[in-house]
């Protein structure tokens, strides 16, 4: 495996996060018993994905495209992992994480289609403050001898990276997800939008991006003698900054509406403003847009307005927290 040239930290081990943005679905069981985890990332138009490292970023159509041409132009099999050096994989699933300071709230996995939204957690006390992980794995005859994911069409991109230690949730939307048939309430929740997982890394060793037709980046995030030690990867999958006034959540509803159909599921996005699926810029509804301040307090924007980068619900199969 490659090296970086230069300096390297004198501390062999130390703690390396890898972040997803964006609605992904997360298979903590096909490849759990070879330490992997896959993330299957669906497709949305106008959304295209990156791999960044803090010193540089890789686009992922870009990668495609360099791997398809390395091919002759003919289609190759858009499927990436990532390798850690100096990692032992996991066969075990991840242990949750919350923040100590400020206090962070309970994880917990929740088919909502099937369970009670009451203390579905593991470790939650009656009353605890909770961030629901959607799962598919309460649905009875889900999984299939085929695997996941259901509908492969809707599917851009497969990555496969390693078990992770630990496992946090990085952002969160307040919401509503019903079935098809669902009727909306009054009732909304703290929904995980973006995953982090932790490792114990061997700062030593490269991190090395596996693209399509065995084309390899090496993505060692940097580290720094003058700081705890800690570095970040984030894969990021968003859109292209439009914008739809009338509807400012077309776009999560847009693509979480791919993300369940990869999944197999029919669930949709209630966010209480009585719309039940995307707009479009170029057909306006014929309902009137939505009223807010663009000068709202930061948090209020925070839950009313997600915008192009697609903040919908992760789901998940597999993970029981």
């Amino acid at each position: 495996m490659a090296k970086n040239k230069g300096k390297r930290i004198a501390t062999p081990v130390i703690q390396l996060s890898m972040s997803f943005s964006g609605p992904m679905f997360f298979d903590f069981s096909t490849n759990a018993a070879c330490g992997q985890v896959d993330i299957h990332i669906p497709y949305c138009p106008y959304h295209e994905a990156g791999f960044f490292f803090q010193r540089h970023s890789y686009s992922e159509s870009d990668l495609y495209a360099c791997a398809v041409k390395h091919n002759g132009y003919t289609a190759v099999d858009r499927c990436y992992s990532i390798a850690i050096g100096g990692l032992q994989p996991a066969t075990t699933l991840p242990t949750p994480i919350i923040s100590a300071f400020p206090v962070g709230k309970v994880l917990a996995t929740t088919t909502p289609t099937v369970s009670s939204r009451k203390a579905h957690s593991k470790t939650a006390t009656a009353g605890a403050a909770i961030i629901y992980i959607l799962s598919i794995d309460g649905l009875k005859d889900q999984r299939s001898p085929t695997g996941f994911p259901k509908c492969l069409s809707k599917r851009l991109f497969k990555l496969s990276v390693p078990m992770p230690t630990y496992l946090g949730s990085l952002y969160t939307d307040t919401l509503q997800v019903l079935p098809l048939s669902g009727t909306p309430t009054k009732t909304f929740y703290e929904h995980s939008t973006a995953l982090r997982f932790f490792y114990e890394w061997d700062g030593n060793s490269d991190v090395v991006l596996n693209a399509p037709n065995a084309l390899s980046r090496i993505i060692t995030p940097p580290l720094y003698d003058e700081l705890p030690s800690i570095a970040d990867i984030e894969i990021r999958y968003e859109g292209l900054g439009l914008e739809d006034d009338n509807d400012p959540h077309s776009d999560a509803r847009s693509c979480f509406a791919s993300l369940a159909a990869l999944a197999g599921i029919d669930w949709w996005l209630n966010y209480g403003d009585e719309r039940t699926t995307p707009t479009s810029p170029v057909v306006p509804s014929s309902l009137p847009p939505v009223t807010r301040d663009p000068c709202d307090d930061y948090d209020q924007l925070v839950h009313l307005k997600t915008g192009a980068d697609c903040h919908a619900p992760i789901i998940t199969t597999g993970l029981s927290l």
